[in-house]
Parts: C-alpha cells; structure tokens; sequence
C-alpha cells in the first residue's frame, strides 16, 4: 500500500476512487483512532482535538468524504482544499420568502458560513446569487488563508433535545396546542419553524 503522502497527494488531485483502507491509514497517521463501526458506518476520534470523522464503508469512497477529510484541521497541508473543492460541499442552504417594506423577494444564506448571504426575485435566481456570493466569500477566506467552517452533517442529531423553560410558558404552549388540536411537541416544532 502506497505510503500516507502519496495517499494525500492522490485524495487531493483525484479524489474518485480512493478506497476506505486507504482513508484509514491517512487518519491513523493524523492521529485519529478507531471508535466502532455502527452499521454501515466507522467512526474515528482525534482525541487531542475533539474531531471526529464518521466514514460510509463503501468503496470507493464518496468524494465528499475525500472533500471533507483533506480540510480537517489536522489534514496535511499538502491537502489544502480549493474554492471549487469546497463549493462541491454539502452546505446548508436556508432560504426565506419575504415580504416587507421593499417588496416580495427571497433571502438566502449558507448556515454554516456566518455573514454569506443575498436576495433575489426569485429562488432559482436566488440560488444563483447565493452561489456566486458563496464562491466570492470563499475566494476571500482562501486568499487570506482564514479559516473556513465544513458543512454541518446529520449524524450527529438525534432530533431531540430537552429544553426547560418557566412554569407559565409550558402552560401557555400547552393551552395553545390543545387549541390547535395538536400534541405539544407538534405546537412546539410549528412554532421553532416559524
């Protein structure tokens, strides 16, 4: 098997078809451990930083886990990601219909890059503009080599979370609820969606 270097050197100039035994030595050498596997899935854990990296057994890999593996903190430097490496990201895309004061249009922002946004008439020409404000932000953070956020992934929430708030607010979202015919959780989840 190839040593680490050339392992980093394939993943970042071509990252289809890079096999999981190959992944794993790149960690295993970055200092991550084996935790388990869950199913279809092993998980690794850099203890001295807290990252964790979970992997799809499959093979060849996604790229998107090549993606992602070359722009942990603890990657190689040879493995420097570029603008269009990170635009290929899975980023979370919220957008919102307005309607106020200047008109109806959309507002879009990427979640995970804090201040990425715009506005557009419409959503196909809104993803259009936050693409292109997304590639610009990048262009930035690249050039001044600061620190760029990796997109959020699922496998960490479960969906829930316990939450405690005052006596009166419970009754409050409990009576509404009942007048809405619904459960709690389900007012609840309306109301956090708002």
């Amino acid at each position: 098997m190839p040593g680490v270097e050339k392992i980093l050197e394939k993943m970042h100039n071509q990252p289809n078809g890079i096999k999981l035994s190959e992944v794993e030595k790149v960690l295993l050498d970055h200092g991550y451990s084996f935790i388990r596997q869950k199913g279809s899935h092993s998980h690794y854990i850099h203890r001295d930083i807290g990252d964790m990296i979970t992997v799809r057994q499959e093979n060849p890999l996604k790229n998107v886990y090549i993606l992602l593996m070359c722009s942990t903190e603890s990657g190689s430097e040879e493995c420097e990601m570029t603008v269009e490496e990170y635009m290929a990201l899975p980023y979370t895309r919220l957008i919102q219909e307005i309607n106020d004061e200047s008109g109806h249009y959309y507002y879009g922002c990427i979640l995970e890059l804090d201040g990425c946004q715009s506005t557009a008439d419409t959503i196909d020409s809104l993803m259009d503009s936050l693409n292109e404000a997304m590639e610009g932000y990048l262009e930035i953070k690249v050039e001044m080599n600061l620190p760029i956020p990796m997109p959020l992934q699922d496998d960490g929430y479960s969906g829930r979370f316990v939450v405690r708030l005052p006596k009166s607010l419970h009754k409050k979202l409990s009576i509404e609820a009942s007048n809405e015919g619904v459960s709690l959780n389900q007012w609840v989840c309306h109301k956090l969606a708002l």
